[in-house]
């Protein structure tokens, strides 16, 4: 069976699990805690992994968002993802324990590429997820890519989802520091993400969100 299958052995637990899926959390990082990360010999994976530790603390005892997000770059299997759902969980779960439900919409947990995707589709589909990106209080991107032709180019299917993108993290560096979360991560290098979405927008990023680099090899 499933974790999402084995997990659901009351209806309590089971409430919280279908939010966790509901809001976009994969069902392999339902069960994931910080105490699986044990590989923290790497000073950017360390800090990376306490930082979200810290951040999860906050929202989950004392329902409080910190002035800065995470935004962690290293390649796969480094455990970027999992600090990023553990994250999102606490956020969920605070809800919860505030209101009995998750009641809270403006929570997006999604890839990077499914954010391109459903952006670029047709308008009458795109459109009501763009306002979600625009209203959301907690956004979560996991693995923020670069999708280039033969000529290094963006794909010219996804200009208008990078430009949406770019608008934004625009928008949530208007708003005062502890009313949003934001959390990004990439295996690519700032400089790469410059070129495709422009630095401005990597700067603005980086100015909203704790920046960690992590040089080490997948634990996959």
């Amino acid at each position: 069976p499933s974790n999402c299958e084995n997990g659901k052995q009351n209806s309590g637990r089971r409430i919280i699990e279908d939010d966790y899926l509901r809001i976009g959390i994969p069902c392999r990082y339902i069960p994931a805690k910080f105490a699986e990360l044990t590989d923290r010999k790497n000073t950017g994976q360390r800090e990376m992994i306490e930082a979200s530790e810290r951040y999860a603390d906050a929202i989950w005892h004392h329902g409080e968002i910190p002035p800065r997000g995470i935004f962690a770059i290293g390649s796969q299997g480094t455990g970027k993802t999992h600090c990023m759902m553990c994250v999102a969980k606490a956020v969920i779960a605070r809800k919860i324990k505030d209101h009995g439900s998750f009641i809270e919409p403006r929570v997006i947990v999604t890839t990077f590429d499914a954010l391109l995707d459903k952006v670029s589709s047709d308008w009458s589909r795109s459109s009501e997820f763009i306002v979600e990106l625009f209203t959301a209080k907690w956004l979560f991107i996991d693995d923020m890519s670069v999708r280039v032709n033969t000529m290094n180019n963006v794909e010219s299917s996804y200009k208008w989802a990078y430009e949406v993108v770019k608008r934004v993290v625009d928008g949530f560096w208007s708003r005062d520091p502890g009313t949003f979360g934001l959390h990004i991560t990439t295996n690519n290098t700032p400089a790469e993400l410059a070129e495709a979405f422009s630095p401005p927008v990597v700067d603005r990023i980086r100015g909203i969100c704790d920046t960690f680099l992590i040089e080490n090899k997948s634990r996959r």
